[in-house]
């Protein structure tokens, strides 16, 4: 049907929990929505594969390696080898995103037999150029967002590699992640780990 440029999508509700969240969400799917976006975090290993295996996802989206919960693991790359779950998770013809400014990557990259695409400010398929103040461009098309952050450009570029992925123009992609606002609540938390679609 051309070109898409907007979804009927769902999404984890709120600010839930993603052991709760995940699969309160799926039951919710309706016959027209062509989404889910699912929030999946996690505290201990196995816990993605759990929801992976609940959520079935195509896409994964990983936007980065934290130290968040570091206490239940014996180290980062522990982390990494948990978060990777995701991306073992997808088909063979599904897509992970990755965040090409994390030095873990190669790691996640490892475990994915989907094609992986990447973005990042430093480098990458998609990579955000000259950010500065919540603005940069992408392949000469500029990006401002509202919401500022460096962790936030790279969201907002993982957001386009997989609008780009589904068929939306980049410039329409560019001026959608230029409207997105975040409750203000919500700015002194970490990035999400990782999203599944």
């Amino acid at each position: 049907r051309g070109q898409p440029t907007a979804f009927e999508v769902r999404r984890t509700a709120g600010t839930l929990n993603p052991g709760t969240g995940v699969p309160l969400a799926i039951p919710g799917l309706a016959p027209g929505h062509e989404g889910l976006v699912l929030e999946m975090g996690m505290q201990a290993a196995g816990e993605i594969a759990h929801l992976a295996a609940l959520a079935s996802p195509r896409i994964g989206i990983v936007t980065g390696i934290g130290t968040v919960h570091v206490e239940f693991f014996n180290s980062v790359e522990g982390i990494a080898e948990a978060k990777a779950e995701l991306v073992e998770a997808l088909p063979a013809d599904g897509l992970a995103v990755l965040n090409h400014d994390d030095p873990l990557t190669p790691l996640i990259r490892s475990h994915s037999r989907a094609p992986v695409i990447s973005f990042g400010l430093e480098g990458g398929d998609f990579r955000g150029e000259g950010y500065a103040a919540g603005s940069f461009s992408i392949r000469g098309v500029p990006v401002r967002l509202r919401v500022p952050g460096r962790h936030q450009a790279r969201n907002a570029l993982a957001a386009l590699a997989v609008g780009a992925h589904l068929g939306v123009p980049l410039e329409e992609g560019a001026r959608a992640v230029g409207e997105v606002e975040i409750d203000r609540r919500l700015q002194s938390l970490p990035a999400p780990a990782g999203f599944a679609v």
